[in-house]
């Protein structure tokens, strides 16, 4: 059903936006919006993007520190990530997770650390390089040194 769902909005963003304008937009549904609702139809659509996006942000935060505490409690990490909190906290594993954060944050872009970088060698605690590399597909002239 979801599968049904992304193609029927993809095929709807097809049939509202020129190919040009959907290949340059940073935010294609906040422009199709734009051009089926006139008044107020761009910023309807960036708030809700911007709500999922929190949304998103919320989820990976508290998945982060749970993976590393699967892989530490299976003898494939550090024991540290295993050991949790009275309350059932990951507490070291969210620690590393907040610090890796904050290097990704004051790194100033997420595909500093994409493919071939040295931080491949870390267990997968964040969303995929993909996201970087559908960002350089879709705007080739763009420059994403960092």
């Amino acid at each position: 059903m979801i599968v049904v769902l992304y193609l029927l909005v993809n095929v709807g963003l097809l049939r509202v936006l020129p190919l040009h304008v959907l290949g340059a937009s940073n935010l294609p549904a906040a422009e199709a919006a734009r051009i089926i609702l006139p008044r107020g139809g761009l910023e309807l659509v960036t708030v809700i993007s911007i709500l999922v996006v929190l949304s998103l942000l919320n989820t990976n935060l508290l998945m982060a520190p749970r993976v590393l505490f699967s892989i530490g409690r299976d003898g494939l990490f550090t024991e540290k990530a295993a050991v949790v909190s009275k309350g059932g906290t990951p507490r070291w594993a969210l620690a590393l997770t907040s610090v890796f954060a904050m290097i990704i944050i004051l790194s100033g872009s997420f595909c500093t650390y994409g493919p071939g970088s040295s931080m491949r060698a870390i267990p997968k605690v964040f969303p995929s390089p993909g996201d970087c590399a559908e960002n350089t597909m879709r705007r080739p002239s763009a420059d994403h040194s960092g």
